[in-house]
Protein backbone atom coordinates (compact mmCIF):
# COMPACT_ATOMS: atom_id res chain seq x y z
CA UNK A 1 0.00 0.00 0.00
CA UNK A 2 3.05 2.07 0.88
CA UNK A 3 4.53 1.58 -2.53
CA UNK A 4 1.24 2.36 -4.44
CA UNK A 5 0.83 6.04 -2.53
CA UNK A 6 4.54 6.61 -3.01
CA UNK A 7 4.16 6.06 -6.88
CA UNK A 8 1.09 8.25 -6.83
CA UNK A 9 3.06 11.12 -5.05
CA UNK A 10 5.73 10.41 -7.46
CA UNK A 11 3.44 10.74 -10.42
CA UNK A 12 2.05 13.67 -8.88
CA UNK A 13 4.92 15.77 -8.24
CA UNK A 14 6.14 15.06 -11.63
CA UNK A 15 2.73 16.93 -13.12
CA UNK A 16 2.88 19.42 -11.27
CA UNK A 17 6.40 19.86 -12.60
CA UNK A 18 5.26 19.38 -15.97
CA UNK A 19 2.29 22.20 -15.30
CA UNK A 20 4.68 24.35 -13.72
CA UNK A 21 7.45 24.53 -16.95
CA UNK A 22 4.84 24.79 -18.94
CA UNK A 23 3.36 27.66 -17.16
CA UNK A 24 6.77 29.55 -17.10
CA UNK A 25 6.76 28.57 -20.85
CA UNK A 26 3.65 30.59 -21.46
CA UNK A 27 4.82 33.51 -18.64
CA UNK A 28 7.95 34.33 -21.29
CA UNK A 29 6.39 34.30 -24.25
CA UNK A 30 3.67 36.31 -23.21
CA UNK A 31 6.42 38.75 -21.78
CA UNK A 32 8.27 38.63 -24.57
CA UNK A 33 5.02 39.81 -26.37
CA UNK A 34 4.41 42.51 -24.75
CA UNK A 35 8.08 43.91 -25.10
CA UNK A 36 7.73 43.29 -28.61
CA UNK A 37 4.17 45.65 -28.42
CA UNK A 38 5.87 48.30 -26.61
CA UNK A 39 8.75 48.46 -29.14
CA UNK A 40 6.27 48.92 -31.77
CA UNK A 41 4.62 51.50 -30.31
CA UNK A 42 7.84 53.61 -29.64
CA UNK A 43 8.18 53.17 -33.43
CA UNK A 44 4.97 54.24 -34.24
CA UNK A 45 5.11 57.25 -32.69
CA UNK A 46 8.62 57.81 -33.76
CA UNK A 47 7.57 57.36 -36.83
CA UNK A 48 4.98 59.41 -37.05
CA UNK A 49 6.73 62.55 -35.31
CA UNK A 50 9.23 62.38 -38.42
CA UNK A 51 6.20 62.03 -40.89
CA UNK A 52 4.82 65.12 -39.57
CA UNK A 53 8.15 66.82 -40.02
CA UNK A 54 8.64 65.93 -43.23
CA UNK A 55 5.10 66.60 -43.66
CA UNK A 56 6.22 70.07 -42.63
CA UNK A 57 9.11 70.42 -44.63
CA UNK A 58 7.08 69.79 -47.84
CA UNK A 59 4.58 72.54 -47.00
CA UNK A 60 7.59 74.80 -46.69
CA UNK A 61 9.04 73.86 -49.83
CA UNK A 62 6.05 74.01 -51.97
CA UNK A 63 4.79 77.46 -50.20
CA UNK A 64 3.85 80.45 -52.58
CA UNK A 65 6.70 82.68 -51.27
CA UNK A 66 9.14 80.29 -52.92
CA UNK A 67 7.08 79.50 -55.76
CA UNK A 68 7.27 83.26 -55.86
CA UNK A 69 10.91 83.25 -55.86
CA UNK A 70 10.82 80.69 -58.76
CA UNK A 71 8.84 82.68 -61.11
CA UNK A 72 10.92 85.44 -60.73
CA UNK A 73 14.38 83.86 -61.64
CA UNK A 74 12.42 81.55 -64.84
CA UNK A 75 12.09 83.10 -67.94
CA UNK A 76 8.34 83.41 -67.97
CA UNK A 77 6.69 86.40 -69.87
CA UNK A 78 3.61 87.97 -68.42
CA UNK A 79 0.59 87.06 -70.14
CA UNK A 80 -1.03 90.64 -71.48
CA UNK A 81 -4.35 89.55 -73.14
CA UNK A 82 -6.30 85.67 -72.18
CA UNK A 83 -8.32 84.32 -74.68
CA UNK A 84 -10.85 81.50 -73.70
CA UNK A 85 -12.05 78.81 -75.99
CA UNK A 86 -15.28 77.33 -75.44
CA UNK A 87 -15.85 74.28 -76.97
CA UNK A 88 -19.73 73.37 -77.79
CA UNK A 89 -21.24 70.02 -79.00
CA UNK A 90 -21.38 71.21 -82.95
CA UNK A 91 -18.11 73.89 -82.68
CA UNK A 92 -16.19 75.89 -81.45
CA UNK A 93 -16.38 79.43 -79.89
CA UNK A 94 -13.65 82.38 -79.42
CA UNK A 95 -14.17 84.66 -77.52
Amino acid sequence: MKKILTKINILNLIVILIFTGLTLLKISLLTKEISSIRLMKKKIVEVSKENQKLEDEALALNSISNLDQFLKNSNLVKAEKFKFIQILEGGIVVK
